[in-house]
């Protein structure tokens, strides 16, 4: 994506971001400590590989994966909360944009309903779902 557009769409919706500023926080934050959670498997693979099996020492061996276990476990959860806390987001957003559109429409005088069909209105207020979701639908991938 041309960075150009990328701001033009940043730009659109940094009003509606800021207003569920604490929500993007803690959701970023999931998502850099399950970054972070993926760093040390190929190290503690490497170890095991390495040094425990050469050494035939199970006992560490055991300890090792409960360490792998409760990695996976961690990484589980933050990859939960990531998930849930950025649909949550997305979901709050695409209905405040269309609160707004929808209090515009009903701003609009009179003759503007006369020329236009309450169909072909109804059809818009639907299609910001579609617009939202056009650059992949999730701030978590324009706000990286």
């Amino acid at each position: 994506m041309p960075m150009r557009l990328y701001l033009t769409k940043l730009n659109h919706v940094l009003p509606y971001i800021r207003v569920f500023k604490k929500q993007a926080l803690i959701g970023s934050f999931c998502m850099i400590v399950l970054s972070l959670l993926a760093l040390p498997t190929p190290y503690i693979m490497k170890f095991i590989i390495d040094d425990v099996l050469g050494e035939k020492n199970l006992k560490l061996l055991n300890l090792i994966i409960l360490a792998l276990i409760g990695i996976q476990v961690a990484r589980l959860v933050f990859s939960f909360l990531t998930n849930y806390l950025f649909g949550v987001f997305n979901q709050e957003i695409l209905a405040k944009v269309k609160k707004g559109l929808f209090r515009r429409l009903l701003r609009l005088p009179l003759s503007f309903y006369d020329k236009h069909q309450s169909g072909y209105l109804l059809s818009r207020i639907g299609e910001v779902d579609h617009i939202f979701n056009m650059g992949g639908g999730k701030l978590e991938e324009m706000a990286c």
